[in-house]
């Protein structure tokens, strides 16, 4: 038989959970942290990211990272990108990470921001930290990785917590992984990239191949707007591997395959399935760009 003792026991602890979990969500509400990416897309794409309070408390000991990713995820450098004691509601840190190349400003950093230069070819990541408003002795982090691989695709930057964080700092700090070291090897991890064809190779790669070839032709006068497709190439390789090939197709070097294939304007992409032309794409802007013009057949590999 149930007491009148019982059941006011159960209503006391249950009184009590809630109240915990209001102080909780009362003290989780008040201080928080909103954090948005925008990629700008493009040959050469740039990324800026935006830590901003959005809670009625402050966000205390608020730090971010930069540094720069090579292929394989390696951090090839870091640095630190901003610090506040406190981050009040409305105020925001920003990393503005660009290609050095390609990118001036007209005006210096605004206040609280940082401007972080990449070398052609680099991606990055941006770690933020901060103290945990529930656990103040414990401080809270997250990164977001934008390798090569992300960078030229146009894609957002990957968000990494926890043991995914751990992991990806093992990797970008392995001096195993540093593709400058003698003796390195690609790592198996490391994701693919676009093989480059000439006229004894090409038959071989896409007429006999029985699969979905994509081979991207331009001109070494081209210069550094080549080299940037080439990014491209080796980003949709990275994202459509294994149910697409990627070529990478220098006319210098394959006259033949160009003068078959092209129309003359480069940079120039032929779709391939089965050893057959199934799409062609003329100009490239950004991946997407490539992406939209020869859809819906990419779209299906996805």
């Amino acid at each position: 038989m149930v007491t009148f003792g019982f059941v006011a026991n159960v209503i006391t602890v249950v009184a009590g959970l809630v109240a915990i979990f209001g102080v909780v969500w009362a003290i989780l509400g008040r201080a928080m942290l909103t954090v948005n990416t925008d990629v700008n897309p493009g040959p050469a794409p740039s990324l800026v990211v935006r830590v901003s309070s959005t809670g009625s408390n402050p966000v205390h000991d608020v730090e971010l990272a930069v540094g720069a990713l090579d292929d394989n995820t390696f951090a090839l450098w870091g640095d630190g990108a901003g610090r506040r004691s406190a981050l009040n509601r409305g105020e925001t840190l920003t990393v503005t990470a660009f290609d050095d190349a390609t990118t001036s400003f007209g005006s210096p950093p605004f206040e609280g921001e940082h401007r972080h230069p990449m070398k052609p070819g680099e991606g990055c990541y941006v770690t933020v930290q901060w103290r945990s408003p529930l656990f103040p002795w414990r401080r809270k982090s997250r990164t977001y990785a934008w390798p090569p691989a992300l960078r030229f695709a146009s894609r957002q930057p990957k968000l990494l917590r926890w043991q995914a964080e751990s992991r990806f700092f093992e990797r970008a700090h392995d001096p195993r992984n540093n593709s400058a070291r003698l003796g390195f090897t690609r790592p198996k991890w490391a994701p693919p990239q676009a093989t480059a064809a000439t006229d004894p190779t090409f038959n071989a790669l896409v007429a006999e191949n029985k699969g979905v070839v994509l081979v991207g032709f331009g001109a070494a006068w081209q210069g550094e707007f080549w080299l940037g497709v080439q990014r491209m190439l080796h980003a949709l390789a990275a994202n459509y591997a294994p149910r697409i090939k990627v070529l990478i197709v220098t006319i210098e070097d394959c006259p033949i395959a160009a003068s078959k294939y092209t129309t003359g304007t480069f940079p120039h992409f032929k779709l391939f399935r089965n050893g057959q032309v199934v799409a062609s794409h003329d100009g490239a802007g950004s991946m997407p760009d490539i992406e939209a013009g020869l859809a819906p057949h990419l779209t299906s590999l996805r």
